[in-house]
Formats: structure tokens, C-alpha cells, sequence
């Protein structure tokens, strides 16, 4: 069974790679909806056989999480000597057979992990119950820091793990201060980079209480015993406080979302995509909120880091957005065919 204590979705050898880390994840979230449909711990081949009949249930990003985070758990068992080659290799291409995704226009399921915005005024609302309540929990001023910085740099939840302030020196010999970012999706080619540099304004006070901010983090990593852990409690937290203060209900992803907004609406699409940690804008285009305006209570991403051009040319710049798989399948054939003739 998927349930018992061998079992990766405790603590994977993997942890370290924070990809394949939420991988199992996926594979744990569906475990658990194949515990709620059936009552039962399923075995590997019995979760890809009823995943694979879900048509219509799911949309195509959920989708392609889930396939991933199976694929890493068929990786898994197989190691564990669980399954056997053949048997992982069958598995491997039933997944490849289903399921069908929702239609586009299909009511979503209303989730607060799959929460993508929130109004101005529920956001303030939330940093005002925070600040009001920091001098009765050091949580609460750390929460705070927490939502603003978030909301100004967007990263992944994952990406303050590994953040830190540099000083680079420019040809003129002036001093100036970056924010760096690692890039969670390097290694399958989603980004532009290992890392993303944001040049910070000049301004002490800010980058003081960002150093503050990233200093807090760190030892709130040591304190909690790993990076993974603190994200979870982070996630916890939100949802607590969020609850506290009479607000909807939010996810650390959320903010990301919201200041990628709130980006768009004063930045070039190649900063922002940047800024992202993309590797082209057209996810930008096509996976994230349209352009808003910032709330009172928090610094925007303009006010807060700008991105030099030569680096925002490390994007890729796709032109018209394909939003149809099957059209852009459908080009790229039409270009091999024409190749060979």
C-alpha cells in the first residue's frame, strides 16, 4: 500500500531536489482523493489505472501535475523493488492513455490552494489585522514581512529558501544591491537560468527590513528543521490568519500571482517574465492574472527593483501567444513535412 510508512510521501530521498519534491506531492494529493473515492490505500498500478479514468474531472495543468508526480512514483517503486521493470513500463504507458482534461469554461472547483487573486481592500484588511497583532506574536510581524515581500518580488514559496542580497559593482565603480532568486524550473528547461537578479532601488530602509526579513527566514528554517517544513507551516499559517482576520482564504501561490499582476501593469512583459523566472513570456501571457493596479500597505514591484534590458533579453520572446496544443502540434508537423520536401 501507498500509506505505510516506506512509503515517499513522508520524507523522499529526493527532498533535496525541490521539484521532484513536488512531484510527490501531486502523487500524495491524488492518493488521497483515490482514499476519499474508495475507502481504501491504493498499490501503484491501482492509483495510475483510476487516474487514468477520471475524464473530464481535472484541468490540463492539474493534469500534467499529477502524470509527473506519478511518474517519479513508478521511479520510486521500482527502485524500492516494489514493481518490476516490466510491469513499471506498462504502468508508464497507460499514463500516457488518460485522462481527458475539463473543457475550457468549466466551472472551477472553488479552493483555496487554487485561489489565483484577491481585492485590494481584503489584502489591507489582512496586513492591518497583522501589523495590529504583531506586538502579541512575532508569527504575525513575520507573516506580514512575509506578504509584502511576496507580493513585490512574486517568487515561487520555494524560491526564498535560497534568496540573498549581493552588491555589484558597476563600471563606474558605484555600489548597487540585487536580489537574487534561484529558478525552481532550470532543470526542465522552463527558465532562463539558474538564477534571476533584480536590481534593488536605493533606498536603506527598505533593503535594511529585506535583509531583516531574509535573516528571519533563515533561522526560521533552522528553527522548523528544513525548507520544506517551513513552507508547509507558512502554508498553515496563511490560512490561519487569513481565517483570524475575517479575510478569504489565501495560498503562499496566490501572492505570487497577485504582484505578477500587479507587475504587468507597469513593467515590459520581458521584466516581468524575468522577474518570473521564465524562461519565455509566453507563461506569463497565458497562466497568470491580467494586469492590475498595487494595493495600499505593500511596496509594487516598480517602486521596489527594476531588470537591466540586456538581462530581460535572456527571455524568449514568442510573439502571438498558441493557446491550442493541437494547433501548435499541427504547425510544427506542417514545418518537418515541408523540411523534407
Amino acid at each position: 500500500m501507498l500509506g505505510q510508512e516506506s512509503s515517499p510521501f513522508d520524507t523522499p530521498d529526493s527532498c533535496t531536489d525541490e521539484s521532484k519534491r513536488q512531484y510527490f506531492l501531486h502523487a500524495k494529493s491524488l492518493r488521497n482523493a483515490y482514499k476519499e473515492d474508495t475507502g481504501k490505500n491504493p498499490n501503484a498500478s491501482e492509483l495510475v489505472y483510476w487516474y487514468v479514468e477520471r475524464d473530464q474531472q481535472y484541468a490540463q495543468s492539474t493534469l500534467r501535475g499529477y502524470r509527473l508526480g506519478l511518474r517519479e512514483l513508478l521511479k520510486w517503486a521500482l527502485l524500492e523493488n516494489r514493481i518490476d521493470a516490466k510491469v513499471c513500463d506498462e504502468l508508464l504507458a497507460v499514463l500516457l492513455t488518460g485522462p481527458q482534461p475539463k473543457p475550457r469554461g468549466t466551472e472551477k472547483k472553488t479552493s483555496s490552494k487554487k485561489r489565483k487573486s484577491l481585492p485590494n481592500d481584503d489584502l489591507s484588511s489582512l496586513l492591518d489585522w497583522l501589523d495590529d497583532n504583531a506586538t502579541t506574536s512575532a508569527k504575525n510581524s513575520f507573516m506580514a514581512d512575509y506578504i509584502r515581500f511576496s507580493l513585490t518580488f512574486f517568487p515561487r514559496p520555494q524560491d526564498w529558501d535560497g534568496a540573498r542580497i549581493i552588491q555589484i559593482r558597476a563600471e563606474d565603480n558605484k555600489i548597487f544591491r540585487v536580489l537574487r532568486f534561484p529558478n525552481a524550473k532550470t532543470t526542465n528547461g522552463r527558465s532562463h537560468g539558474p538564477y534571476r537578479d533584480l536590481d534593488l532601488v536605493d533606498d536603506l530602509l527598505f533593503i535594511r527590513d529585506l535583509m531583516n526579513f531574509l535573516r528571519d527566514f533563515k533561522n526560521s528554517i533552522e528553527a522548523v528543521g528544513s525548507a520544506a517544513k517551513l513552507q508547509e507551516h507558512l502554508r498553515k499559517r496563511l490560512t490561519l490568519v487569513c481565517k483570524l482576520a475575517k479575510a478569504p482564504v489565501i495560498s503562499p501561490y496566490t501572492l505570487r500571482h497577485i504582484g505578477m499582476a500587479v507587475a504587468k501593469e507597469t513593467m515590459d512583459q520581458l521584466a516581468v517574465s524575468y522577474a518570473a523566472g521564465h524562461g519565455s513570456d509566453r507563461t506569463k501571457v497565458e497562466r497568470y492574472a491580467r494586469s492590475r493596479s498595487s494595493g495600499s500597505g505593500w511596496l509594487s514591484p516598480a517602486e521596489a527593483f527594476s531588470v537591466p534590458t540586456e538581462r530581460a533579453q535572456l527571455v524568449r520572446e514568442t510573439g502571438r501567444v498558441v493557446s491550442n496544443r493541437r494547433e501548435l502540434s499541427l504547425q510544427k508537423t506542417s514545418t518537418a513535412l515541408a523540411a523534407k520536401r
